[in-house]
């Protein structure tokens, strides 16, 4: 197979740079949202980042309330695995019992709080630690991705990680203070070293791949990666990694080994009640979009179904073609939609640095077949001042739904005309 020879004509040496067409787009978009903001003076802001002005980083707030009497599940229901409800038990471990005390055992009654002398957010220690997450991981997103671009020779390393720390899904992780973002930087790490020379480095990257899935359990399937190497003794290791990572945490919490059926509890209830979910940005999610435009034109509740079943068949989908895609950054971003197997936020979207780091790294130059994925990538990555309706509309989640299976479709050609070009040789 020859794509790689077939670069596009008609441009200049400089704009078939795939990095520095990157950072201009990137900057053109954040001038654009900026921009937005003034005009607007900052009305705009509430249907860019989530529709409450009030709420900004609460999803580390929140978390920090719930593991106040280490009964996480049992008390609040909450939708973290154990480790990181050990990481918001250690930040707890930083706020005076005096603020603690306040607080109530209740989520309604929780939210409640929000603007009154009790909020979590009026106090320097909860504040300060919040600022310290956010910069925690804007420098470790930064630093990660540095390196990575200087270790390939990128000229535009410094911008680059510049632009990736201002991505839209950075953006709206670090705005609802989820510890996605935290995810998203282990999962840099593991991508950038499971193949080291060096072996320290190596196995602190099988870690990070677990610490990343005890966070958020979906970057697991990273660990396909690991299949397409085809070495046992690693993939073994990494899964006991990722297993200590979920039991391991169960002892600080009064529930033990309990928490994980409590937690799997939780978690199918959660799906099961969404009110609007072609609002979402997982594949089930676009399922019910498009069912939910065929209700718009014609009055049926189509979209009322439940798309549970046909987003984790369109995720495994993804995953074979993952294993059979020729580079890494196309099995990347093949894994990273199939982790949109179930309703995601837009917080989701900063896990899609993996495959755009990776392939800004291989890709120095545009080609025919490079093209659509960039596109692609683009879409998710640009923070574009595309504003949405609360509970109405989202043009951005619907271009992503779309974007889902023209790479799809794309995957299947190149896996298809791979295979003909080696029976061929």
């Amino acid at each position: 197979m020859k794509p790689d020879h077939k670069k596009i004509k008609g441009l200049s040496p400089l704009w078939k740079k795939t990095s520095f067409v990157f950072v201009v787009l990137m900057t053109i978009s954040i001038l654009a949202l900026l921009a937005v903001f003034l005009f607007t003076r900052g009305e705009a802001m509430e249907h860019f980042w989530f529709h409450s002005p009030i709420d900004t980083g609460m999803d580390f707030f929140h978390s920090i309330e719930y593991v106040r009497d280490r009964s996480p599940y049992e008390i609040f229901g909450t939708l973290y695995p154990p480790l990181a409800n050990l990481f918001f038990l250690f930040i707890y471990a930083f706020i005076p019992e005096s603020v603690a005390e306040n607080w109530t055992y209740n989520f309604e009654e929780s939210v409640n709080l929000r603007q009154t002398v009790y909020d979590p957010r009026t106090y320097q220690s909860c504040m300060m630690m919040f600022l310290i997450f956010v910069i925690f991981v804007t420098f470790m997103v930064a630093i990660l991705v540095r390196r990575y671009f200087q270790k390939k020779g990128n000229p535009y390393a410094g911008a680059c990680a510049c632009c990736f720390v201002l991505s839209y899904g950075v953006l709206q992780a670090l705005e609802r203070g989820n510890i996605v973002i935290l995810a998203a930087g282990f999962s840099l790490f593991f991508v950038s070293f499971y193949r080291s020379d060096n072996k320290v480095l190596k196995e602190l990257a099988l870690i990070s791949l677990a610490f990343a899935a005890g966070l958020k359990v979906y970057p697991c399937l990273l660990g396909v990666l690991l299949l397409k190497e085809k070495d046992a003794p690693v993939i073994i290791r990494t899964i006991i990694y990722g297993i200590a990572a979920f039991v391991l945490p169960c002892f600080a919490f009064r529930e033990g080994l309990g928490a994980i059926p409590m937690w799997l509890n939780i978690l199918i209830n959660h799906t099961n009640s969404l009110e609007s979910p072609w609002l979402g940005i997982g594949i089930s999610n676009a399922f019910a979009d498009g069912a939910h435009l065929i209700d718009t034109f014609f009055g049926t509740g189509l979209a009322n179904a439940s798309f549970s079943i046909a987003g984790i068949l369109v995720a495994v989908v993804f995953l074979i073609i993952a294993l059979f895609l020729k580079k890494t950054w196309m099995s990347a971003l093949a894994i990273t939609f199939a982790m949109l197997f179930q309703d995601q936020g837009s917080y989701f979207l900063c896990m899609a640095l993996v495959p755009l780091m990776l392939f800004l790294g291989e890709e120095k130059e545009f080609t025919r077949e490079n093209i659509i994925p960039f596109v692609i990538l683009m879409i998710i990555a640009l923070p574009l001042p595309i504003l949405y309706t609360y509970n109405v509309c989202n043009p951005r989640n619907t271009m992503i739904h779309i974007a889902m299976p023209v790479f799809l479709i794309w995957g299947l050609l190149y896996v298809v005309k791979n295979r003909k070009d080696s029976d061929i040789q």
